[in-house]
């Protein structure tokens, strides 16, 4: 038995931790008991009926068996419906009273009342077909709510490999029920955090269910103190573990002393299940740690993150001192609208066991502030009111109605400050005689709010007995006034250190600007002082000989950091103005010089001076595609520029990747939340808190990019260590951490230097200054930590050339790869290349057949003799080429890989193996020809995929329309041209570059599939029309659906 397979290592020490922590161990393995030993369960969500009933009849004593069975017939059927188990959880797991299936009344009868279980191996699906079984279940009165996966430690890909595995099961709707009944996951490899990752590989990670994107969150205890984990674990009898793992056929574990020693050492995985599934803890994220969101692109299901959980306890604690007011300090990009969501479930528990009936506001200083506040509430499902005027929210808050809806849902009143008015004063009782208590969330609380001002006064008098959270990434801390002198201590701070360290924020790139184009500025803005005689700072800068060469640098830098990879292509860019007059002229040149010809309009004003206007955001939301080749869209965003209705649109268009530029002046530098944003071009100076604000505008995780970059035109470089300097004090006198913890928001010179160093050491064994020689020298690597680690280098180099090159030449010698995004896709087409089994479900069914397969060889063997031996290690060394070689074909439908693929079935066949006579010499030799033929294939392959660029895409449609000529029966031949190979090579090439250049200026472009075949298809009908070939429509529709496939499997793959 191997010490180091994830059973023994991680999962059954995990499992009996568990049941140290009081859940019930329930056996899955009913196949070895009699018939009244077995745990009956429903197959259908896995529900263990006899614990659901019992428990189910002792919560409800009123109810009947019958109602047991009405009450599972109902959660079968709402688990069954594509919401992501939103209304199971909101009308069945969550009802209280009569009929509730689980006491979530409060923490003490949550541990009191209900039953906990815990399983292993518990499949989901059909045990024929397509089927999963997460390596831990967790049950509450036989509901299975959670399950944890578990990987030893050094697993290939990390905890990577188990998020995509998940993935693509939770998009296959036969395990629609379980995952609709699950709340939570756990993932662990059992080894400590990596924070050098933007994606993560190792540690444990907690997510809930979701389709796309699911978040993995880590979760770190230290320095927290407002949610205590209570010491419940007990020591297990040792007939229990015995039977545990006899159960599962683990007698082996129980004799080694490094088995027994790890059921006593608290590791990774460990600590991480005391974090989530602590009685207390489990009940605190089921009850109020849950949210469903309606995104535009569809319904998702998050879960609090671990400062939010920390901030709303330490809120609860705050509450209980008798403190009424204080400041939550969470960075920009930290959840703080999110943490106001789950604090309104919080508080209304924390309330009403107190007969007081709480009424929320969330008070805002901006009109986009607040729309965007009321729609990120609305989409998590509570009951939004705005205060129109002041009047409105006079109304409101002198009303005897806590809520103003009459169904008595959660509501929050959205409000600016500016509606507070100096008479409007709040009740204290409602309609039913309870104490009202309003809850104030202050929203960007380092703004607006000084203490002689009349808004904030107002605020302050309409409640004088209100809580007032107040709500910041950047509080002010300068010596006129502190923001804690004026709403209160920090109740909680989570600072861009940790953020960063999460993986919830990035950590920003300063590019400082080339020497050679300060240079040549320089010597514009002494032309422009010569040539108007001025030396005023709004006229030199919005002068046009200086605006054009800024907007041309700014194109130029913009499109060569979309040509740094895929992840890169769709990012999106943000001018900060240094004036209005600025903006301006530099979105008239955008559209004299950038623009799409069809997507703007030259007109006249009242004076008869001619300029460019944009065509309305409408016109270019109704555009499915791209605007034409080599033209971009830009976006004027100005406080009196066009009505507030169409900057919203304006807005709203870049953050779906539509417009890929916007120009702005005192605005969107803060409250601004656009992931694809990864360049900001600052040519304004800002101070203090606004600058930070400002910066971390692109500090929000979007695909795999590292950073978030920030062009530096304005040399913030003093005024930005002055500010961090004063945080830093803040938070060493705060939590008595070292400054130096929070020093790396900017990645510095010298850190980027040594990571560079670094990159070029690991390099400097592969040529890569000869694409040619390194793709050969890398094609020999089948080491996927070896392959990653090239891939890490060359992106380490490539993500810190442009802050290196503007340096100067004693770090811009650093940087001598010309060709990184060229190495990049050799080392990336490798690494797919050895992944390729993992790519789809046909390909992981594959390689888990034929791992099947050759687990059986073990003990098919019996002939006697040093001749026979021979021959066995032969056939087993000839099985494991040959698996290799099955595992890399590029092309699974290929009939000859199919037939290919057969033959090894039959070779390999279970009773035929165990038969006691069988020449063992004819089955190596039949193999040994297997795998002749096989490699042969692959080469081929491969040479094909060399004529298409290795793009294995064209390679297998290549193939596909080979095939459909040799099947055609029609005369003439339809597709007898793709009979001359340079000539289908030419035209699949022609169509290659179409596609691709279509595809790379918008990958979105494949999500709409009829769409994309039809650009295909025009792509294919001009290529014809130069090669003179002639076509009838169903062939050309052919070609392009066969590539349209190729396309979306890529895009399903990433």
């Amino acid at each position: 038995m191997s010490e180091f397979s994830e059973d023994s290592r991680v999962k059954f020490p995990a499992l009996i931790h568990l049941v140290g922590m009081g859940f019930e161990y329930v056996s899955s393995n009913n196949s070895a008991k009699p018939q009244d030993q077995q745990e009956p369960f429903d197959p259908q969500t896995n529900i263990l009926v006899d614990k659901f009933k019992k428990a189910f009849l002792n919560l409800n004593p009123e109810l009947t068996e019958e109602d047991a069975e009405k009450k599972l017939a109902d959660i079968q059927t709402s688990v069954s419906y594509k919401d992501l188990g939103r209304y199971f959880y909101n009308e069945i797991l969550m009802e209280p009273g009569v009929g509730r299936i689980v006491d979530f009344s409060s923490e003490e009868a949550f541990k009191k009342n209900n039953t906990f279980q815990v399983t292993t191996e518990m499949t989901c699906g059909d045990k024929k077909s397509d089927n999963f079984r997460p390596d831990i279940t967790l049950f509450i009165n036989g509901l299975p709510l959670a399950f944890i996966e578990v990987k030893p430690d050094n697993n290939h890909e990390g905890i990577q490999a188990e998020a995509n595995r998940m993935k693509v099961r939770f998009q296959n709707p036969k395990f629609r029920s379980y995952i609709n009944i699950t709340q939570m996951m756990m993932f662990s490899n059992d080894m400590e955090y990596d924070t050098d990752n933007v994606v993560p590989t190792q540690g444990a990670f907690y997510a809930t269910t979701g389709l796309t994107n699911t978040k993995y969150n880590l979760f770190r205890e230290e320095g927290q103190d407002s949610f205590n984990i209570p010491q419940v674990v007990t020591q297990i009898p040792q007939e229990k573990i015995d039977y545990i793992l006899a159960d599962n056929n683990k007698h082996a574990f129980r004799s080694t002393e490094w088995f027994n020693r790890l059921l006593e050492t608290l590791g990774p995985t460990k600590r991480m299940i005391n974090s989530l599934f602590t009685f207390e803890r489990f009940y605190f994220f089921l009850k109020y740690g849950i949210a469903y969101v309606d995104e535009p692109n569809g319904l998702q299901k998050h879960i609090m993150r671990y400062p939010q959980v920390f901030a709303a306890k330490a809120i609860e604690q705050r509450l209980e001192e008798g403190i009424d007011r204080g400041v939550i300090w969470h960075t920009q990009g930290s959840g703080k609208t999110a943490l106001s969501y789950y604090c309104v479930k919080f508080l209304t528990d924390y309330y009403s066991k107190k007969g007081i009936s709480p009424q929320f506001f969330f008070i805002v200083d901006r009109l986009d502030l607040l729309q965007q506040a009321h729609l990120e509430f609305k989409k998590r499902g509570l009951r939004v009111r705005i205060a129109e005027d002041k009047d409105d929210f006079k109304k409101i808050i002198s009303s005897n109605l806590t809520t103003q809806n009459t169904k008595g849902e959660r509501e929050i009143t959205v409000v600016n400050i500016q509606k507070f008015s100096s008479d409007a004063r709040a009740t204290s009782k409602n309609d039913y005689n309870l104490e009202n208590k309003r809850i104030y969330f202050i929203d960007e609380a380092h703004r607006d709010y000084s203490a002689d001002g009349c808004f904030l006064k107002n605020l302050m008098a309409s409640d004088r007995n209100a809580i007032k959270i107040a709500l910041t990434g950047t509080p002010i801390i300068s010596r006129e006034f502190n923001t804690k002198d004026i709403f209160g201590e920090y109740i909680h701070t989570y600072f861009y250190n940790s953020s960063i360290a999460d993986g919830y924020t990035l950590r920003l790139m300063r590019e400082k600007i080339a020497s050679n184009f300060k240079i040549r500025m320089q010597e514009i803005l002494e032309q422009i002082k010569v040539k108007e005689n001025s030396v005023k700072p709004d006229i030199v800068y919005s002068h046009e000989s200086f605006v054009q060469p800024l907007l041309d640098y700014i194109m130029n830098d913009l499109k060569s950091f979309r040509t740094k990879g895929k992840d890169y292509r769709n990012v999106g860019g943000m001018m900060i103005c240094s004036s209005s007059a600025q903006a301006k002229l530099m979105f008239q040149l955008f559209l004299a010089n950038y623009a799409d010809p069809q997507e703007r309009e030259y007109k006249t004003d009242e004076q008869g001076v001619g300029y460019w206007a944009s065509v309305p955001p409408t016109t270019i939301d109704a555009k499915v595609g791209p605007c034409a080749k080599g033209c971009y869209r830009a976006a004027l965003i100005l406080d009196k520029e066009g009505t507030k209705d169409s900057r919203e649109k304006w807005i709203n268009l870049y953050k779906q990747g539509k417009i890929d530029l916007l120009i702005v002046f005192q605005m969107l530098q803060t409250g601004f939340d656009a992931p694809r944003l990864k360049k900001l071009y600052l040519n304004r100076q800002a101070k203090d808190h606004n600058l930070l604000q400002t910066l971390t505008r692109v500090n929000r995780p979007y695909l795999s990019l590292p950073y978030g970059h920030v062009v530096d035109f304005a040399n913030i470089e003093a005024e930005y260590n002055k500010t961090n300097a004063q945080y830093q004090k803040e938070l060493e006198e705060e939590t008595g951490d070292s400054s130096e913890t929070y020093t790396k928001l900017f990645v510095s010179v010298e850190e980027a230097v040594k990571r560079v160093k670094d990159a070029n050491n690991v390099l400097k064994e592969y040529d890569v200054n000869n694409l040619d020689i390194f793709a050969r020298q890398v094609n020999l690597i089948s080491d996927k930590k070896e392959l990653h680690t090239i891939e890490h280098a060359l992106e380490n180099v490539r993500d810190l050339e442009n802050m290196l090159v503007a340096q100067g030449t004693e770090t811009e010698d650093l940087v001598t790869i010309k060709e990184i995004k060229n190495l990049l896709k050799i080392v990336t087409r490798r690494l797919d290349w050895v992944n390729f089994e993992q790519s789809t479900n046909e390909q992981e069914s594959l390689q888990q057949m034929l791992n099947e397969q050759l687990e059986n060889i073990s003990f098919s063997f019996y002939k006697e003799g040093e001749g026979e031996l021979v021959l066995q290690q032969q056939f087993k060394e000839t099985v494991r080429s040959t698996r290799q070689q099955l595992s890399q074909c590029i092309d699974p439908e290929d009939p000859q890989f199919v037939s290919l693929l057969d033959e090894f079935k039959r070779v390999l066949k279970k009773k035929d193996m165990e038969e006691q006579e069988f020449n063992m010499a004819e089955r190596v030799a039949n193999l040994n020809d297997i795998l002749k033929r096989v490699s042969i294939l692959n080469e081929k392959d491969r040479i094909l995929s060399l004529q298409y660029h290795n793009d294995l895409k064209f390679a297998r449609i290549h193939k596909r329309l080979e095939q459909r000529e040799q099947q055609e029966s029609t005369t003439p031949n339809p597709y007898g041209w793709s009979k001359n190979k340079q000539k289908l090579n030419a035209v699949l090439l022609s169509i290659k570059e179409k596609t691709d250049d279509c595809y790379m200026h918008n990958e979105d472009l494949t999500s709409n599939a009829e769409y994309f075949t039809r650009k295909i298809v025009t792509f294919i009908s001009q290529t014809f029309d130069v090669e003179q070939i002639g076509s009838t429509r169903p062939v050309r529709q052919y070609i392009g659906e066969v590539i349209n496939r190729e396309y979306q499997n890529e895009r399903r793959a990433m």
